[in-house]
């Protein structure tokens, strides 16, 4: 009898050797953050280590316990690899506040 076994770590497409690739746009597609074993797969180690690393609070990267699950924020991960997340196209840079008119009131009765 076969049991298919669910995973929860979403892999990218796998390269020639086997094993997943991760790039920018595939870890950024994970969120905000991922779980640990994700991490460990981005890092190629294995969650055994991972989780040694975690207990030992030598991971490569900040890790929040959340209850019984570690969760690990993309953000530091792209950062420590080299890759810079992804910037939205509107910045606040571009957008700059209009002051606010002083002394004018917003007619709503036109009595000319």
């Amino acid at each position: 009898m076969t049991t298919h076994r669910r995973t929860r770590t979403r892999q990218p497409s796998d390269s020639g050797d086997g094993g997943p690739v991760w790039n920018a746009e595939a870890i950024l597609a994970l969120g905000v953050s991922t779980d640990l074993a994700t991490a460990a797969q981005i890092f190629k180690i294995s969650l055994s280590t991972a989780y040694r690393l975690v207990k030992r609070d030598e991971f490569p990267v900040p890790v929040v316990r959340a209850g019984i699950h570690y969760r690990v924020p993309v953000t530091p991960i792209l950062t420590i690899l080299g890759l810079s997340p992804a910037i939205s196209n509107t910045t606040t840079e571009t957008a700059t506040p209009s002051p606010p008119t002083t002394g004018t009131r917003p007619s709503g009765d036109d009595t000319d």
